[in-house]
């Protein structure tokens, strides 16, 4: 599935296109209380990979497998409370006052300040005891991955059985009555004066266009259905929203080109970064305060209510009507408090991975060491070990092979960071024990500041903070939790011309672009992990049997994601972008009357329900998200929306099906009744 910055690149296309044209929608867009709300639609049946997401129920059931995965990484930023074993501050907190006091004092040794240079002394000497506290929760990282690895393992989407409200949240807005549900939001918004409500089914309407055409791609390149490889999926999602988000910061199909090789113009090393791109401010609502959502973490109690209880009854009606009566439990996670953290934690993941705030976006090839201050720190020896006080700490091991061909990929990329991440924290020590000293000398009057020595000891500090930094955000992106870099994009052209080899694995040709697929190997089966510690090989293409029947699961070959968001490939320097993926309707033999495009074509709908189990039954597409949107929004056609899998499961453009029994085959399929 596309991810939340894909959804928000279409939504901005869409959003765009409406105010071009004056439709009714744009002033709804141009109001700022609306806008939030219409984000928060666009991010679409995603939002249910939170619901439940409650920090007061930890660990336990009912929170949802995708934040399982998410719990204990959110508790390493928040820490916790007194009694825990370990309590703590928090990465967040002991990453920023670090970050926050060595950028302080950059600024004093540049003005060369003396007196703001001894003012700084109780602060500079609190720093020993915040590396201290990041390197006791840094070593957790060891059980942390196994904590992340189990998760992930374990998880899984629901089984495709009747009733569909009792699946997770996230499967049952995919998979059933989706069409449904969006025409409860609408009807309810029409019939609404409250203009967020309003904005809210305008962007649900681009959410459920951008998984109705981005699945199919996703899937693609995945090799099967998020149901079978959940954790791939997600994994792949980072790499597609990383090119996506860049690409159409670049100026898209405007600006950047792709010669022979597949290399793009400007290179993907200038592509704008999404640790950059604060994409929690899209959804940000009057009242979210990011030291509230950190504490009911850190505490374990309930999130923070933002969300006014006008909207919390419009989106609980809008499910009723669509599936049914809410069970009176909570495990669901459609109550007031479910939809409440289901906002909080969106918005908390936004933050940890667009903002910059807990890693900061410095990508390895613009962390440079200061000038003329010679090839490494006096604290760190010839052989790279680190010096503190006399003790020396050796340099890790050499890491093993990363590349994800062999079993272990993840779990040896994280055990390795283990030993890059303890040697930065003893970098930080050693840099900070230095600039203490010769700060305690200037305060004893022993000597005048050396502000130079300064410099290099303070520049020195910052190179390895961010090496620690980019250490945790490869934990982040191997796990399938964060984005790459734009940088790391890239390929290794002369392998791949003189090699036929396409490395990195990670690179965009094998984890953004789709793949050549002939009938017959789409859908695979369901993930068959390694048992642990090698357990985690998402990266990996899968290796299990074809799930029959087999279907067409994109039908076009070796595209980049634009097909899917608006469809416009870039021409030529003299000419305007060519659309290649147009709204599409199927043909009529006259005098039937036109087909309508097929996303609203209910005759075409009923069919391909009748023939979900057929093998390779369809090959048609809808076109791409951005006109599929506006068809949705500005048709004169019948406000009628459909019941499409948005999670593109069974091929293209079926209707959303169950089956009649757990393990039942997918040519045993039945449509789900009325609620």
């Amino acid at each position: 599935m596309p991810g939340i910055p894909t959804n928000f690149v279409i939504a901005d296309l869409v959003f765009d296109a409406l105010r071009k044209r004056g439709a009714p929608q744009a002033s709804l867009l141009d109001n700022a209380n609306n806008l939030p709300y219409a984000y928060l639609g666009a991010i679409g049946a995603s939002w249910g990979d939170f619901m439940a997401a409650r920090p007061e129920i930890g660990a336990k059931s009912p929170n949802t497998p995708y934040f399982q995965a998410w719990l204990p990484v959110l508790k390493l930023i928040a820490g916790a409370a007194q009694g825990s074993s370990p309590a703590s501050n928090g990465v967040y907190r002991d990453l920023k006052q670090l970050r926050d006091t060595l950028n302080k004092l950059g600024g004093v040794i540049k003005d060369k300040k003396k007196f703001a240079l001894l003012g700084m002394q109780d602060e500079l000497n609190q720093l020993n005891g915040v590396i201290n506290a990041l390197q006791k929760e840094i070593g957790g990282l060891s059980s942390l991955r196994n904590t992340i690895g189990k998760a992930i393992a374990t998880g899984a989407p629901s089984v495709k059985v009747s009733p569909s409200n009792q699946w997770q949240p996230r499967d049952t807005l995919h998979g059933s009555h989706s069409g449904r549900f969006l025409q409860a939001l609408q009807e309810a918004a029409d019939a609404s004066s409250d203009g967020r409500l309003k904005a809210y089914a305008l962007g649900a309407t681009v959410g459920y266009a951008a998984a109705l055409c981005g699945n199919p791609y996703v899937n693609n390149v995945v090799g099967a259905p998020y149901r079978n490889h959940w954790w791939r999926h997600r994994w792949i999602e980072t790499h597609i929203d990383t090119w996506v988000h860049g690409y159409y910061a670049s100026g898209g199909s405007s600006t950047v080109q792709f010669d022979n090789n597949d290399i793009p113009t400007p290179l993907y090393t200038n592509w704008p970064n999404l640790c950059e791109a604060n994409l929690h401010k899209r959804i940000e609502l009057p009242g979210i305060d990011l030291d509230s959502i950190l504490q009911s973490l850190h505490d374990g109690t309930a999130s923070p209510a933002v969300l006014p209880q006008v909207f919390l009854d419009y989106w609980k009606n809008a499910y009723t009507k669509a599936y049914g009566p809410i069970a009176a439990t909570v495990t669901s996670g459609i109550d007031d408090m479910g939809l409440q953290s289901a906002y909080a934690m969106t918005w908390l993941v936004l933050w940890l991975q667009t903002s910059g705030e807990v890693i900061p976006c410095m990508p390895p090839d613009q962390s440079n060491g200061p000038d003329n201050c010679g090839a490494r720190p006096p604290w760190v020896a010839a052989d790279g070990s680190v010096v503190v006080g006399g003790t020396v700490t050796p340099p890790p091991q050499p890491a093993k092979d990363t590349n994800p061909s062999v079993p272990e990929i993840v779990s040896g990329i994280l055990l390795a960071m283990l030993g890059v991440v303890q040697l930065m924290t003893g970098y930080l020590s050693g840099g900070i024990a230095d600039i203490v000293a010769a700060v305690a000398l200037v305060a004893d009057g022993v000597t005048d500041p050396d502000w130079e020595q300064l410099r290099c000891y303070q520049g020195w500090v910052m190179v390895f903070f961010y090496s620690l930094t980019n250490a945790l955000h490869d934990m982040l992106k191997w796990s399938g939790l964060s984005f790459p870099y734009t940088m790391e994009l890239a390929h290794d052209q002369f392998a791949r011309q003189f090699g036929g080899k396409i490395e990195p694995t990670d690179a965009a040709l094998n984890t953004a672009r789709s793949r050549r697929r002939e009938n017959g190997t789409y859908p695979a089966s369901h993930w068959n992990p390694p048992p642990p510690p090698n357990a985690s090989n998402w990266p990996n293409p899968p290796t299990e049997p074809v799930e029959l029947p087999a279907e067409t699961i994109y039908p076009f070959d070796l595209t980049w994601p634009f097909h899917f968001v608006d469809g416009l490939q870039f021409a030529s320097t003299t000419m305007p972008p060519k659309q290649i993926n147009p709204l599409f309707s199927l043909t009529s033999v006259p005098p039937a009357p036109p087909a309508p495009p097929l996303v609203h074509d209910k005759n075409e709908w009923q069919a391909r329900r009748d023939r979900i189990n057929k093998a390779n039954a369809t090959n048609e597409f809808f076109g791409n998200a951005v006109d599929v949107s506006l068809e949705l929004l500005l048709s004169t056609q019948p406000a009628e929306f459909l019941d499409w899998d948005l999670d593109g499961d069974a091929g293209i453009g079926f209707p959303t099906w169950l089956l009649p029994t757990p393990g039942a085959a997918r040519s045993a399929a039945i449509p789900e009744p009325e609620p």
